[in-house]
């Protein structure tokens, strides 16, 4: 519970500097070459927004065409904790929601992104088992849906 309530401070504290930050121009497709490469981008990410996760906790780089983000997956106690955090565009209208995506295509909704000083974000505790899920979906939902309609972002946990 600590770990999880660490993990969710640590994610407020951070959207706090979301406020002054620009929005930043996602790597072109193909650039992010194995684990490395990924680990590396989203340390850069977390480095800029001022975000600290909890050690050993799941990373996963979300990039594309409206901005970028990441997720995070912190196991403890029998529990999972996700949290999306994404620097994209305001909404005029609509929503962001966050998925979890099986190699199946089967989506799990992990909830729609708040804004939160300036960024987007949302978290979910679950004891169910989505292990399988390793791919992170943000889209721009007009209403509620079954499946992601809009993808804006997208990575994956290793």
């Amino acid at each position: 519970m600590k770990r999880a309530m660490l993990l969710i401070g640590s994610v407020l504290a951070g959207a706090l500097v979301f406020g002054g930050c620009q929005k930043q121009t996602p790597a072109p497709q193909g650039q992010v070459n194995g684990q490395a490469a990924v680990d590396e981008q989203v340390n850069k990410f977390l480095t800029e927004k001022g975000i600290t996760l909890a050690p050993g906790a799941g990373r996963a780089a979300l990039s594309g065409p409206e901005g970028s983000g990441i997720a995070s997956m912190d196991k403890a106690n029998g529990t999972t904790t996700y949290s999306v955090i994404a620097d994209l565009p305001s909404l005029t209208s609509g929503m962001y929601a966050a998925w979890l995506k099986n190699e199946s295509g089967a989506v799990v909704n992990l909830g729609q992104l708040r804004l939160e000083k300036g960024g987007y974000m949302v978290v979910k505790t679950t004891t169910e088992d989505w292990s399988g899920y390793k791919t992170v979906v943000v889209s721009k939902e007009t209403g509620a849906a079954a499946t992601p309609t809009g993808a804006v972002l997208q990575g994956n946990f290793p």
